[in-house]
């Protein structure tokens, strides 16, 4: 879905969904997401001369990759962090199921 093209409403309930938080928190998240989308340009052409040329350019004339910031600039990635509180028991078995249960679940 390009949740940029979807109704207030849509953007609103999936900011709800996706956190869990009051209405308050979502229309804070909502008016930032507003913002920022309204910056950003979603039909795939650069936004300036400079981020042009430097795509049209191969990898290693890119100013080698190696750096921290090429590397922020080629590849943007999101991440989640996920903590799980297991329970206090001495049956392995529910340890088991947890993480069978992760296993079969996540995507990895």
């Amino acid at each position: 879905m390009n949740i940029h093209a979807a109704s207030d409403d849509e953007i609103k309930g999936a900011i709800s969904r996706i956190t869990g938080k009051d209405a308050k928190l979502v229309n804070y998240y909502f008016a930032t997401f507003k913002v920022l989308a309204s910056l950003a340009k979603f039909d795939g052409t650069p936004t300036s001369k400079k981020e042009k040329e430097k795509q049209e350019k191969p990898p290693e004339q890119q100013g080698g990759g190696n750096s921290d910031e090429d590397k922020r600039k080629v590849k943007s990635d999101f991440h989640y962090n996920i903590q799980i509180h297991l329970p206090a028991t001495t049956d392995i078995s529910v340890y088991n199921a947890i993480f069978k249960s992760l296993k079969d679940n996540l995507i990895i």
